[in-house]
């Protein structure tokens, strides 16, 4: 019985995920917030009318965590951020949200990038260097994608283009 007793309450200290606490800073005003995020094994997607939530994610993984705003049912582009170098979403850290996320999906469409490379490569500071550079969403995404899979990104590629007078 005292083996288990054990046993059982063991299990918590071996559990590969944890529940994690999120909330979305300077949120626009929606209908909703669709929420999901994809690990490379498991995705998640509800609903949610507030922006509190929590969501059960694997240890020691980085996974993009996406909220759109709906409106008017339209959906918006995605507020954001990478667990587990963050938990306040936000719209400039959405962009290296939806980056992974993508990232996650060619892998398993049998594109030629691994999920083994992905979870090595540096995402806290692909995150803090997207905040830097103004608007990210500006930013070429398949052009950053393309190059992240090949593992040639560079701090570099990371410029907003120019508007023209």
């Amino acid at each position: 019985m005292t083996a288990a007793l054990l046993l059982c309450t063991g299990c918590v200290f071996f559990s590969s995920t944890e529940k994690c606490d999120f909330a979305i800073s300077n949120a626009v005003t929606a209908d909703y917030w669709l929420v999901s995020c994809y690990d490379g094994n498991r995705e998640i997607s509800f609903c949610s009318d507030g922006t509190v939530f929590s969501l059960e994610l694997p240890k020691n993984t980085s996974v993009g965590v996406l909220a759109y705003p709906v409106v008017n049912g339209n959906k918006m582009l995605p507020y954001g951020t990478i667990y587990p170098h963050g938990n306040i979403l936000t719209k400039r850290r959405g962009f290296s949200a939806l980056t992974i996320d993508r990232l996650y999906r060619l892998s398993e469409s049998g594109a030629q990038i691994s999920q083994d490379y992905i979870s090595r490569f540096n995402w806290q500071q692909f995150m803090d260097e997207c905040e830097k550079c103004g608007d990210p969403w500006q930013i070429d995404g398949e052009r950053i994608l393309k190059a992240i899979a090949a593992g040639s990104f560079k701090k570099s590629d990371l410029k907003v283009p120019k508007k023209a007078d």
